[in-house]
């Protein structure tokens, strides 16, 4: 018989969760129900209002996220233009242009290739992002 009467207090919490709004919600099956019915009731208040507010948090992290603009210096920009003009056959770095090919493989413009048994070194190629900087003109 007890149980019978949780069971029935447990339901007319949950109708007055349905009906209040939800900060009362919690406040409103704590009164109505026993403090089982509340560890039932209240997880399902909560998850309708996560579930509402969801699609909205969705839709304003979607619109911030913008690709950040890769700026170049004039050496940076003049590697480029060089591998560039190797075509497929790729770039071979001379000692000065090391480092900067690696801050255009950090900026992910150009790529190293696998390294040539004959010659000993890896060619370097550009990105299809490198292939767009390359073609821009320098300022």
């Amino acid at each position: 018989m007890a149980a019978t009467k949780k069971s029935a207090t447990a339901k007319k919490a949950v109708k007055a969760v349905k009906k209040a709004a939800p900060k009362a919600a919690a406040k409103v099956v704590a009164k109505a129900a026993p403090k089982v019915a509340v560890k039932k009731a209240a997880p399902k208040a909560a998850a309708k209002v996560v579930a509402k507010a969801a699609p909205k948090a969705a839709v304003k992290k979607a619109v911030v996220k913008k690709s950040a603009s890769v700026k170049l210096t004039p050496n940076q920009i003049k590697v480029l233009q060089t591998v560039h003009g190797k075509g497929d056959n790729g770039h071979t770095p001379e000692k000065t242009e090391v480092r900067t090919l690696d801050s255009l493989i950090e900026k992910k413009l150009v790529k190293k290739g696998a390294k040539d048994k004959a010659t000993g070194h890896a060619p370097y190629r550009l990105t299809k992002l490198g292939q767009k900087h390359a073609n821009t003109p320098t300022s």
